[in-house]
């Protein structure tokens, strides 16, 4: 009995009509030399928060009422100064016999040198609190405006500009690590800085929201 060779499946007829018809489908679908429509470029603005920061209607204002309450707390602690120098001139005169009384004048002087330090702790506790509620109030109105902006003005991404932050001539190798890990904007070319258009547009926007009543 003759065995027949068995066909490979990879040459039938119905494969070979497969590959084929595939080959058809794919030529139709991708014909040779056609080109794939090119990506829209995308609209980036940069934005430099120092030079924002610096010049916001805003910031300027609070950062004024801190500066009024840092002097009113630090006047405060120029009276306690004044006290204990008054002190430190008494005690010179003073007899060095006459414990009673220098015992009594250092032990107020004591009292107020406790007194203002815990003071000036606190008080820089406050500033501390102050000022991060400023940026935290400030960076939220940003993002909103950044939005806006971006909205407005066709901005795909809006980001930070830090091409200003170089690295110290001196940095030992934590900080130059740290600069170079936090760094976003290598280069980038003229005319998309958005710093000015989002400046003019925030400062517009609290001076409407003063006037209302």
């Amino acid at each position: 009995m003759t065995i027949s060779p068995r066909r490979s499946i990879f040459w039938s007829p119905t494969f070979a009509a497969l590959v084929l018809g595939g080959c058809f489908v794919m030529g139709m679908t991708l014909p040779t030399g056609a080109k794939s429509a090119a990506p829209q470029p995308t609209r980036v603005g940069l934005v430099d928060t120092r030079r924002l920061l610096k010049g916001l209607d805003e910031a300027k204002a609070r950062n004024e009422t801190i500066a009024t309450r840092r002097k009113s707390m630090s006047d405060k602690l120029a009276e306690i100064d004044t006290q204990i120098k008054e002190i430190d001139t008494q005690l010179q005169v003073i007899p060095k016999d006459d414990t009673a009384k220098r015992t009594d004048l250092m032990a107020k002087r004591y009292e107020l040198g406790s007194t203002r330090e815990a003071r000036a702790k606190a008080f820089e506790q406050v500033f501390s609190l102050e000022i991060g509620g400023l940026l935290t109030d400030v960076y939220k109105h940003v993002q909103a405006a950044c939005e806006e902006l971006a909205k407005r003005d066709g901005y795909d991404l809006v980001l930070v500009d830090d091409r200003a932050i170089q690295l110290p001539e001196n940095g030992n190798d934590r900080e130059v690590t740290e600069i170079i890990q936090n760094k976003r904007i290598m280069a980038a070319q003229g005319g998309i800085d958005a710093t000015e258009a989002l400046l003019t547009m925030m400062n517009n926007q609290y001076a409407a929201g003063l006037k209302k009543p």
